[in-house]
């Protein structure tokens, strides 16, 4: 006699409510400042979009005083970029302690995730990832940026300077191909903005991207606000571009850093890892 097989039902569909709250799991995960940056002020600001994204932050204060400048997107929406980003965020708070350097980190993410695109059948999940280690001992921001938007940082001078990207994005080859650690010094750094992709891609009605051009344009404007009232004009610049009543194509993430000028030194901005 042939066994009668019930089929398993499918999965059901993530609904609205479930996506709800893992968007709220998400923004729990990601903080607003960071009160043990030593010498910094921090604000960091995010929109969601109506998908579960792939956007991430940090600020990790290692033991010795230093401490880790952390933003990152998986590249994708929904459940698995998710998933994905929880992952990276969680191998970032377990290396970034004991982080020496930036390079280390980025190696051993993009092993985990080329490890877990070995198992895929689906897309490949890659990341952007922009990690910074400050030290105010030796005076310097040490930085690797793996494929993320470039940050703005912002010189005493009035010069806007670009943190260009020296690693391919993560979880794409088995050994990540990335030139040397970057630096640049501390002493005439006065503000910098880090930000995903959802703001220099932010679409207008017209379909016009709100751009990198204009992103920095925002950032020189606004200087003389705190940092959390730059981040929250950034952030209503974007949603000024997109228009009334239009959602984001994106998750956006921005977060601003004021460098404290009581604690600069003399010396001279680092050497050339950074563009006008």
């Amino acid at each position: 006699m042939m066994a009668c097989l019930t089929p398993t039902p499918p999965l059901a569909a993530v609904n609205d409510t479930e996506i709800a709250i893992a968007r709220e799991i998400q923004a729990a995960f990601l903080p607003k400042t960071c009160k043990g940056c030593e010498g910094a002020r921090i604000a960091a600001r995010r929109l969601t979009s109506g998908n579960i994204g792939g956007d991430f932050h940090d600020f990790i204060v290692g033991a010795d005083g230093r401490y880790s400048l952390v933003i990152g997107d998986v590249v994708g929406h929904g459940v698995h970029s998710a998933l994905a980003m929880a992952l990276v965020l969680g191998a970032v708070r377990a290396l970034g302690p004991h982080a020496q350097s930036p390079l280390p980190v980025l190696q051993e993410i993009n092993r985990l995730l080329h490890r877990v695109n070995e198992g895929l059948r689906t897309d490949l999940l890659t990341c952007s990832l922009f990690y910074g280690i400050v030290d105010h001992q030796s005076q310097v921001l040490d930085f690797c940026n793996a494929g993320h938007p470039y940050p703005l940082v912002r010189t005493t001078s009035g010069t806007v300077l670009k943190l260009w990207s020296n690693c391919t994005l993560l979880g794409v080859l088995p050994q990540l191909d990335c030139d040397n650690i970057m630096s640049i010094g501390l002493p005439h750094l006065e503000r910098a903005l880090f930000y995903t992709d959802g703001i220099t891609e932010a679409r207008s009605s017209e379909g016009k991207f709100l751009g990198l051009d204009r992103t920095q344009q925002v950032f020189e404007e606004t200087s003389n606000l705190t940092v959390e009232e730059q981040v929250e004009a950034i952030l209503k610049a974007v949603r000024d571009h997109i228009g009334s009543g239009r959602s984001l194509d994106d998750d956006v993430t921005a977060f601003v850093v004021e460098f404290d000028r009581l604690k600069r030194q003399e010396g001279e901005v680092g050497p050339a890892s950074a563009s006008a």
